[in-house]
């Protein structure tokens, strides 16, 4: 991910968001970031899913990555590429929005954060 963010300004990450698990059972999470650069927007997601073996154990993960002019056209471009891949998970939906929130309050204060110290 650093890579990818290298050059960009973020202004929102969010992880960690899904349903939870009891062993044996699966589960699934989304990790979200919003940044910029040169006046364009970047969405990029990762979702996982897998098996509770009473620790993660990790079967499947899918990463997409939207861009626009605004938040919302670099979320929404974002969603439509895991929705073409079949990968719109809820887990996938929560981070989203909770990225997009915060990405329009984050710019609207003015406030840069700094990648991995997301909530």
């Amino acid at each position: 991910m650093d890579r990818i963010l290298e050059g960009h300004t973020v202004i929102a990450d969010v992880k960690g968001y899904g349903h939870g698990s009891c062993p044996g059972q699966n589960y699934s999470h989304a990790d979200c970031v919003i940044s910029y650069r040169d006046d364009r927007y970047r969405c990029y997601v990762i979702c996982e899913t897998g098996s509770d073996q009473g620790y993660y154990q990790r079967n499947y993960s899918h990463e997409a990555c939207g861009r626009g002019d605004s938040i919302g056209s670099a979320v929404d471009d974002c969603r439509d590429e895991l929705r073409s891949d079949d990968q719109l998970t809820y887990a996938a939906k929560q981070a989203l929005s909770e990225a997009y929130d915060d990405a329009e309050r984050n710019e609207a204060e003015g406030l840069e954060i700094t990648y991995g110290e997301g909530e």
